[in-house]
């Protein structure tokens, strides 16, 4: 029987260090012909004028673990003008004013579904998690200070990873077109991280 986890579960179990642990090997694995991987693929259905149905989906099989991944979400999408800029807004239209994004989750040798998951918190860490693994890569050693470009939710996995990597951090610069915002996650994070 596949396991069930929410976002919450995952959160109990996943640590930053512990998605760049898996992940970098992972990248090697990918980058030497061991593992597998199919991009994103978007299926767009009209609605209405600047409405659509968004469905995603992306999958990889990861021998070393023994395990082949699918992810999927459903979404709406509108299309808005904002000061002469079209932009793409995904709202929260499932049930409890949420999104849908999923995780399924097989073993490669049973073939058998080991786990359903809430997609939010894990994708947070595994993108916060690959930009930190660029970080280590790309940075020199003794950096002090990095830039990001936004203050949404998955910001705040980029300063964590970043923090892990970069352990002689002590200033991030963060630019984001909302002053408000950029301000308020500039002290949240400041407390939280110490930098």
């Amino acid at each position: 029987m596949a396991l069930l986890l929410t976002n919450a579960d995952v959160a109990q179990v996943l640590t930053m260090d512990d998605c760049l642990h898996v992940l970098a090997q992972a990248f090697v694995d990918l980058a030497e012909g061991r593992a597998a991987n199919r991009p994103r693929s978007h299926t767009f259905t009209p609605l209405a004028p600047g409405q659509f149905y968004l469905f995603k989906s992306m999958d990889g099989s990861w021998p070393r673990a023994r395990v082949h991944a699918l992810r999927l979400s459903s979404d709406r999408i509108e299309e808005v003008v904002e000061g002469g800029i079209l932009k793409r807004r995904k709202p929260p239209v499932a049930s409890g004013n949420r999104w849908l994004g999923l995780v399924l989750l097989f073993n490669i040798d049973t073939t058998e579904l080991m786990a359903i998951m809430q997609d939010g918190y894990l994708q947070r860490m595994r993108v916060g998690a690959t930009s930190g693994l660029a970080a280590r890569c790309l940075a020199p050693p003794g950096t002090r200070v990095a830039g990001m470009f936004g203050t949404g939710w998955q910001a705040g996995a980029q300063l964590l990873a970043l923090r892990r990597v970069l352990p002689d951090l002590q200033l991030v610069r963060v630019y984001s077109p909302d002053p408000e915002r950029r301000w308020a996650f500039a002290r949240e994070w400041s407390e939280r991280l110490g930098i």
